[in-house]
């Protein structure tokens, strides 16, 4: 069975495309903002004795072509970098590290906080998050699925070559200084990460706040490749931080510059209102005793604030979604209901269901026709109960990814829309998730970055990867000994006992097996480039206790970075 589906794009979100048309946008004549080359902008300010630049581009290749555009609007195109401002750790924001501060001279500012969080999202979800990237972004879909649509808060536009370089000014709550010849004050201003900073501009009365105003969007309260919570009223609070300078000139970085005292307080009063107005309402009303699914059919934010373009429109966040995360941020994933405690397994629920409902050809014929009647969320959920009884049920995923093509096709939210578009293709077999899933790992562990990481950091991830059930009846313990590195020799080990995975800080005078082996290799199992038993046959990683194959069969308890089955997120 098959569906001919003419690709298309939700008219508003096409226009929306035209925000990000390339062009440099100069700022009170001396701060230039370089639109539509990156999903994040860069962003140069030009003072007397040289320039400091806020954010960097999503690459070392992007930023490089973000400054070739940028130079010949200065006043000195030869004027030299003194200094990069980072406003918080993803990777559209610092993966450009390494071209702007190429040299030792030149100081990187981030928050105090900012390594934890960037090492944080390298560690234990990496790869997960990673491949749900992967769906957000559309980055696996065809041309005809990205011709004319953006990502809502920049162009659809390639990672680039992700890189980094340490920070070497550290900001607490609030630092003000000079550099270059310009005064700045940058502050701690929290909303879409809890290391965000923003940087003021006094002398020119400009602000440059990151991603705390997101870009011309709805606020993306939660992200659907995961995150950790989003407070939405920390985020308020660093707006209202935002609306106290009363600045002439905002600059996100996303999108365009915004200038004029009375639009910039508008479009801060506007977003701010947003996501009060959600969370208060989403609390009155859990008070009321709604669950999460009552709570994204009830909220809706009023006519002037959800009218509100560019600022306050669904294109990246959505109340559905933020609703939920409000539910789950303060009380968990319980709805109430103690028929969710212990549920079915998703299977035998499915099985069941069609069993009452008359058979799978029953349920084919009634998910068929609802698609045909423009049913297409009750076809796909129809259909759903037959992909999870038979994951190869070819007309169950034709009609579902059908369905998928029509509801994402007609998305204003980008991130749906890449979500069912994505999903559509890997049920028509037109991808293989898992593929990719190295490379965009990392993107959000740059090599530059993995290297400065502490090589016992990485070995206690492989805690998070041991197949307890092979391990009930273990109780040995593989010791590391890592050579090389910016930070010297290491000793660590893990306890294997019955399930756990314990580290151990130092390898105890008992373990049963020792390897040793260079940092290089310890990064390259980290970002999936090779494996343990890979790098122990080929030489890269030796015993130096134990035999090797003693070694080998401990090293088989650990999964592999990549799954032993497809990756398939929609058939679940």
């Amino acid at each position: 069975m098959t569906y001919e589906v003419e690709p298309a794009v939700h008219p508003e979100l096409a226009a929306h495309t035209a925000h990000f048309a390339k062009r440099v946008y100069t700022v009170a004549g001396h701060v230039h903002v370089a639109v539509g080359w990156s999903s994040a902008n860069a962003a140069v300010i030009e003072g007397p004795d040289g320039l400091v630049v806020v954010d960097t581009g999503s690459g070392a290749d992007l930023a490089a072509v973000i400054e070739a555009e940028l130079r010949p609007q200065l006043r000195d195109p030869k004027a030299p970098v003194r200094a990069v401002v980072v406003t918080h750790h993803h990777p559209d924001h610092v993966n450009g590290l390494s071209h702007w501060a190429a040299t030792p001279d030149v100081d990187v500012y981030a928050h105090r906080t900012f390594l934890a969080a960037l090492t944080d999202q390298s560690g234990p979800t990496l790869h997960i998050m990673g491949l749900r990237s992967v769906y957000s972004l559309g980055n696996l879909l065809g041309p005809s699925d990205t011709e004319g649509v953006n990502d809502a808060v920049g162009p659809h536009a390639g990672v680039g070559t992700p890189s980094f370089v340490m920070p070497t000014v550290l900001v607490g709550d609030a630092l003000e200084t000079e550099v270059a010849g310009v005064r700045l004050r940058l502050f701690h201003n929290p909303g879409e990460t809890d290391d965000a900073i923003s940087v003021y501009l006094p002398d020119s009365d400009v602000l440059l706040c990151g991603d705390t105003i997101q870009g011309p969007t709805l606020p993306n309260i939660h992200t659907l490749r995961g995150c950790r919570y989003r407070d939405p009223m920390q985020w308020v609070r660093s707006i209202d931080a935002l609306r106290a300078h009363g600045a002439a000139h905002l600059i996100p970085s996303h999108g365009q510059p915004v200038s004029g005292a009375d639009r910039v307080a508008e479009v801060l009063a506007v977003e701010r209102d947003c996501i009060q107005y959600i969370h208060d309402q989403t609390v009155r009303r859990m008070n009321e005793g709604l669950t999460p699914d009552e709570l994204a059919e009830t909220i809706e934010l009023p006519e002037h604030l959800a009218s509100y373009a560019p600022y306050a429109r669904e294109y990246y966040g959505t109340v559905k979604h933020t609703v939920r995360q409000i539910f789950f941020g303060y009380l968990g994933w319980f709805g109430g209901d103690p028929v969710d405690l212990d549920p079915l397994p998703r299977a035998e629920h499915a099985r069941r269901t069609v069993a009452l409902m008359g058979g799978r050809e029953r349920v084919l014929g009634a998910a068929t026709e609802a698609y045909e009647a423009g049913e297409y969320q009750w076809a796909a959920e129809l259909a759903t109960h037959l992909t999870r009884i038979d994951r190869e049920d070819t007309d169950a995923r034709a009609v579902k990814a059908a369905a998928f093509r029509r509801l994402g096709y007609a998305q204003l939210n980008v991130n749906w829309r890449n979500w069912y578009l994505t999903s559509a293709d890997e049920l028509e077999d037109r991808i293989q998730p898992i593929l990719p899933l190295i490379n965009f790992a990392a993107v959000f562990a740059p090599r530059d970055l993995v290297a400065r990481i502490p090589a016992a950091w990485l070995i206690e991830l492989y805690t998070t990867r041991l197949r307890a059930e092979e391990a009930l009846e273990v109780d040995t313990v593989l010791g590391w000994r890592v050579l090389g590195g910016v930070h010297g020799e290491e000793e660590v080990a893990l306890h294997i006992h019955r399930g756990v995975a314990r580290f151990l800080r130092e390898i105890p005078a008992d373990a049963a097996v020792v390897l040793e082996l260079p940092r290089e290799t310890v990064e390259s199992l980290h970002l999936g480039r090779t494996d343990l038993r890979g790098a122990l046959a080929g030489g890269d990683a030796r015993t130096i206790r134990g035999g090797a194959a003693d070694a080998a069969d401990l090293l088989d308890l650990f999964d592999p970075l990549q799954p032993r089955r497809p990756t398939e997120l929609t058939l679940r």
